[in-house]
């Protein structure tokens, strides 16, 4: 299976989907007018990886020193990708989703994720 990698554009972050490793990064803002074509191979990747997952997968999610900041498409987006993590999370696979906070909004956004999905959060506070 090959790798994906995008690299972060004004609007777009900055994706490295690693299946030698399991680790998925998503770093950067997300204001992309059409988020649904953006996140759609990233979803079609999470498929094809569900198929021989590693048996710790890690999702880090590294806004900038403005915090992970998306409109509302791409909010829609990213809960896709955790629901797509959900299907491999505790069947071979346990899921980490490690989320850089640098704002308190970014808290207040991960943890609503974090009350829906069924996925491990950790919760990496960068605010001074």
């Amino acid at each position: 299976m090959e790798n994906l990698r995008y690299e972060r554009t004004e609007k777009s972050p900055a994706i490295d989907f690693n299946a030698e490793t399991g680790i998925l990064s998503i770093q950067g803002e997300s204001w992309m007018e059409n988020a649904i074509e953006f996140f759609k191979p990233l979803l079609a990747w999470i498929e094809e990886y569900n198929k021989s997952p590693k048996e710790i997968t890690e999702c880090i999610i590294d806004g900038n020193d403005n915090g992970y900041r998306f409109n509302d498409a791409s909010s829609k987006c990213m809960f896709d990708v955790f629901r797509k993590l959900e299907n491999i999370h505790g069947k071979t696979s346990r899921v980490i989703v490690k989320w850089n906070c640098y704002t308190e909004t970014d808290v207040y956004i991960s943890e609503d994720y974090q009350s829906i999905l069924k996925l491990d959060f950790e919760f990496i506070d960068l605010e001074e």
